[in-house]
């Protein structure tokens, strides 16, 4: 008999081995301890997980991980969906469809305002959920040095090893001072080091200048600096530390800055969408997201009634204030919850123009995905 159930504490490493059975098709030699410390490195996280047993195995897993987004001085509340997994051998019997409508009404009951995941697209949209939010992936080489560097500066890299680093703190610091962010001070260290990256402290003449994490040696997913005008000489800088023809750099919509600064001396530039979203509360992630936008780009006054499909109208409002809530009033226009996703992707203009009010400027950090 299937029996499921959360995880109970001292099940760890039972759930991790049938995780990383789960894909072991897909990737080789797995270690989901090693791959995302900041989930699945200590006991007593267990109740994070959802589980299939039959008797005493193992058959599958899934693991909702709460991440709390700093939004101005708001909080957006997301449910992120990780390893999702179920053992060869017991496949096409259900479970992963079970376990994923276990999970979904359980972060529906905890009124969270959304769940992410990042997946196959076809498969999860069957769950209700769609493309969320867009990001900038530039490209820096050794060409680009040759015609934009005209001077060099006394950098230095080193690799951060351990949670006792004394610049850890530094790269605390300067990551806090984001307009979206989500790591808690008291395992910051094992989001740095989830998800295969690596985080090297930046010293300028030995002091510290920022930080950047890097996976494979080839893509920069965060990087932050005191001064972003000096990006090109530090890019320089990496790529001779690593030994590399080119790095890509990415840059989230709203780093509107970094993208200024970037697009100076970089090679190109891809936009592109990694997230899928389900989103529960849309009053409150439209706002809060609306109102990041206007952070970085000040939203034009007006008055927008959407009705979404299954769910409500929307009275969105922006003038001194930024309001998004719910109406009996009669809608604008009708847009189903695939099309109210797709207002935070780049090609948000296919499904609605209104002002300068879409796309939304979103996405999530590598570093904090799942």
């Amino acid at each position: 008999m299937l029996i499921y159930r959360k995880g109970k504490i001292g099940e760890n490493d039972k759930i991790v081995k049938t995780i990383n059975a789960g894909f072991s098709d897909v990737r080789d030699n797995l270690n989901f301890q090693a791959a995302m410390p900041k989930v699945y490195k200590k006991d007593g996280l267990e109740h994070h997980t959802l589980v299939c047993v039959d008797q005493d195995e193992f058959l599958g897993a899934v693991t909702v991980w709460p991440t709390y987004f700093k939004v101005l001085n708001e909080t957006l509340d997301i449910a992120y969906i990780g390893s999702v997994a179920v053992k060869i051998e017991h496949r096409g019997k259900g479970i992963m469809k079970k376990m994923m409508n276990l999970v979904l009404t359980d972060i529906k009951e905890t009124k969270y305002d959304l769940a992410i995941l990042s997946g196959q697209r076809q498969r999860y949209e069957y769950f209700g959920f769609y493309p969320f939010g867009f990001l900038y992936e530039f490209v820096f080489n050794k060409q680009n040095v040759k015609h934009t560097v005209k001077e060099d500066n006394n950098y230095s890299f080193r690799e951060i090893l351990n949670e006792d680093d004394q610049h850890l703190l530094n790269i605390y610091d300067q990551y806090q001072k984001r307009l979206f962010d989500a790591r808690p001070k008291i395992n910051f260290y094992d989001y740095l080091k989830s998800r295969g990256l690596k985080a090297f402290v930046i010293l300028k003449a030995d002091e510290f200048f920022g930080y950047y994490l890097i996976k494979n040696d080839e893509v920069i997913q965060e990087l932050e600096l005191i001064n972003l005008n000096e990006a090109n000489l530090v890019l320089k800088g990496i790529l001779e530390f690593h030994n590399i023809l080119e790095v890509r750099i990415i840059a989230l919509p709203f780093e509107v800055n970094k993208f200024k600064t970037l697009n100076t001396f970089t090679e190109n530039y891809t936009i592109y969408t990694k997230d899928l979203a389900r989103i529960y509360n849309y009053e409150s992630t439209f706002e809060k997201l609306m109102k990041l936008s206007n952070q970085v780009d000040k939203l034009e006054a007006g008055v927008l009634l959407i009705e979404v499909e299954e769910y409500g109208t929307l009275k969105m409002i922006v003038d001194s204030s930024i309001k998004v809530v719910k109406t009996n009033e009669k809608a604008d226009i009708k847009l189903t919850k695939k099309e109210m996703t797709a207002l935070t992707t780049a090609h948000s203009n296919l499904v609605l123009r209104y002002k300068n009010w879409f796309p939304l400027l979103v996405s999530i950090p590598y570093a904090d995905s799942f």
